[in-house]
Formats: C-alpha cells, sequence, structure tokens
C-alpha cells in the first residue's frame, strides 16, 4: 500500500511520531501540506518506499533528515515548495533508487548532504530555485545521470558536489546550469566525459572558465553559452561543437575561442551576438557548411570574418 499524509495548510497535524512502526511502503509516500509540521521524526524507520517519495509544500519543515533507515525507493525523490526547510541529510543508507531527484523551489535551501551511496540517478537530476544552495556535497558520489541535469538558480560557488560524474546520457541527457549569480567556475565536472544532447550554460555572469570541462570528448547536439564571464573557450579543447546549433551571445569579456574545435558541418544554425571584447574568431575557418542561419552580429571589436560560410552552402 501507498502512505500519503496531504492535508489542507490549515491543519495542525504537527506530530507523526506515532508512525514509527513503519518499515515498508510498497508504493508512495507522499508528505504535504502540512503547515504546522517542523519535523518527521515518526518517519526514521521506514527502509523501503516502492513508489515515489514525495516532501512538499511543507511551510515550516525545516530539516529532511529522518529517513535514517532509508535504503530503497522504487520512484522518484521530489522535495519542493518547502519555504523553511534548510537541510536535507541522513540519508546514509539509501542506495538505490529508480526515478529522477528533484529538489526545487526550496527558498531557505542551504545544503544537500549525505546521499553518498547513489551512483546512478536513473532520471533527471533537477535542483533549482534555492537561492541560498551552497552546498550539493551529498551527490558526490554520482557517476552518471540518465537524464537532463539542471542546476538553476541557486547560491553555488562551483560544483564540487559533482566531483565523480562521467556521464549524461539518455534522450534527454543535457546538462543545463542557470542563473547562478555566484558561480565562479565548474570546479567538479573534471570526469565528466560524455553529454549525450546538450550544454547549456546561462545567466552566470561571474562564471570566469571553462577548464573545469577539459574531460569533455562527446557533446551530442546543442551548444549554448549566454551571459557568463569567460575569457575564452579553453577546457573545450578535446569535444568538437556543432552537432546541433551553437548559440555564443552576451559573454562580455569573451576575446576569442582559442584551441575549440568546430565541426566542418554545423548542424543547425550559428549564431554569434553582442560579445564585447570578441575580437577573433579564426577558429571558425574550417566550417564549409551550416545548415541553418549564420548570424554574427553587434561585436564590438570584430573586424574580420573572413572564411566564414554562408548559411546552408
Amino acid at each position: 500500500m501507498g502512505y500519503e499524509y496531504y492535508s489542507d495548510p490549515t491543519s495542525n497535524i504537527h506530530d507523526i511520531s506515532k508512525l514509527s512502526q513503519l518499515t515498508y511502503i510498497d508504493e508512495n509516500l507522499i508528505v504535504g501540506h502540512l503547515d504546522s509540521l517542523k519535523n518527521l521524526h515518526g518517519l526514521s524507520n521506514i527502509a523501503h518506499v516502492g513508489g515515489d517519495l514525495n516532501i512538499r509544500q511543507n511551510k515550516n519543515l525545516r530539516k529532511l533528515n529522518d529517513f535514517v533507515n532509508l535504503k530503497y525507493i522504487g520512484g522518484n525523490f521530489e522535495v519542493y515548495l518547502n519555504d523553511s526547510l534548510e537541510n536535507i541529510s541522513n540519508f546514509f543508507n539509501l542506495d538505490t533508487f529508480k526515478g529522477r531527484i528533484k529538489i526545487e523551489f526550496n527558498r531557505n535551501l542551504k545544503s544537500i548532504e549525505d546521499l553518498h551511496k547513489i551512483e546512478v540517478s536513473n532520471g533527471e537530476l533537477t535542483i533549482r530555485d534555492s537561492p541560498k544552495l551552497t552546498s550539493i556535497d551529498g551527490l558526490k558520489n554520482i557517476k552518471m545521470i540518465k537524464g537532463a541535469l539542471s542546476i538553476d538558480k541557486t547560491a553555488l560557488n562551483d560544483l564540487s558536489g559533482l566531483s565523480n560524474l562521467e556521464t549524461i546520457n539518455g534522450q534527454f541527457g543535457r546538462l543545463s546550469i542557470s542563473d547562478n549569480k555566484n558561480l565562479l567556475n565548474l570546479k567538479g565536472l573534471e570526469k565528466l566525459t560524455y553529454i549525450e544532447t546538450s550544454l547549456y550554460i546561462d545567466d552566470c555572469p561571474l562564471l570566469n572558465s571553462l577548464s573545469s570541462l577539459s574531460s569533455l570528448n562527446y557533446l551530442g547536439e546543442h551548444f549554448r553559452i549566454e551571459n557568463s564571464g569567460i575569457l575564452n573557450f579553453n577546457g573545450l579543447d578535446n569535444v568538437e561543437l556543432g552537432n546541433g546549433f551553437i548559440w555564443i551571445e552576451n559573454n562580455s569579456k569573451l576575446e576569442n575561442f582559442s584551441l575549440t574545435k568546430f565541426k566542418t558541418k554545423i548542424g543547425n544554425y550559428l549564431k554569434i551576438y553582442n560579445n564585447d571584447e570578441l575580437s577573433n574568431i579564426e577558429e571558425l575557418s574550417n566550417i564549409d557548411t551550416i545548415l541553418g542561419d549564420l548570424k554574427i552580429n553587434w561585436n564590438a571589436k570584430l573586424n574580420d570574418c573572413n572564411n566564414i560560410p554562408k548559411s546552408g552552402s
């Protein structure tokens, strides 16, 4: 059977300690809309959740640290819209889950810890809209993500909590890093070699280097970098760009594409917009075909576009 604690937010349920006899749930465990609940002390003996583990919209829940005996989640692990939640920890024994991880819209969340037995995410891994989040060290043993990895709107300075990640694969296997205003570098991605589809880096204005991507040797589709602080593309030396579109925009310090490898045939459009310091694009000279639009605009210091092919040639 499943177990669902889902109540009107005006409910005065503040204690679920009498559930401490629970050890096994065959289907879903959902705890939601319990605004008087400050902890989950009654769930500490659960070892098995056959479906989803879903913790959502509990206004005063401060810590998610009671699942000390949980070993198995058969579906998704989702934590969202818990306004007071500061910490996710004590998942020491969790070694198997079959779905995705989504941790989002927890506006006071500061750290994600103690998921160290998880090596594979069997679905997407999403961490977003957590503007106080400074640590994801609990994810440091994940080696493979079978779906998208999205890290958006956090306070992370780097990605050191992903230091063993090697592969992002599957039909939707992309890496999206967006709107992380404190992100300085991509430290933590040094072992990443393979992205099935796309790499998107958007609105990370303090990001000054891609050097941590130096092991990446396959990017299956699109590449976009917008509104960053990088000077060059050092770190992308071992991967060819151009299986899909290439979009380079609003990188105010970008000077050149040094050492970057571009395919001779670009599989979609090529757009280079509004990069104030960009003065050299000679790495594009080997391209002979673009299967889409070619747009190079508003790059104030770029004077020479020789050897760039016409769109669709």
